[in-house]
């Protein structure tokens, strides 16, 4: 089996929350954190999820918004975060 490599730069709250997750975790090593999270990915499929990006999301990319969502309120509905 081949083995891959990958390099992801994380910064401002991203990165924040990942050094917290690591912290908080207990994990070794920020990549130990990101592959428990890529297999919880790969063992929880969210057919909701995939439904919604099919059904909603992709049929918005085909016609533009004219009043579209910033990043951070699209992220904070998504997350249900305040």
């Amino acid at each position: 089996m081949t083995k891959h490599s990958t390099t992801v730069t994380l910064t401002g709250n991203d990165a924040d929350r990942l050094a917290r997750i690591v912290k908080q975790g207990g994990y070794a090593t920020p990549e130990a954190a990101i592959s428990e999270a890529l297999a919880a990915l790969d063992e929880e499929p969210w057919p909701e999820l995939d439904s919604w990006l099919r059904d909603v999301v992709a049929e918005r990319l085909k016609s533009p918004d004219p009043n579209p969502v910033p990043l951070a309120e699209a992220r904070r509905r998504l997350l249900g975060t305040d």
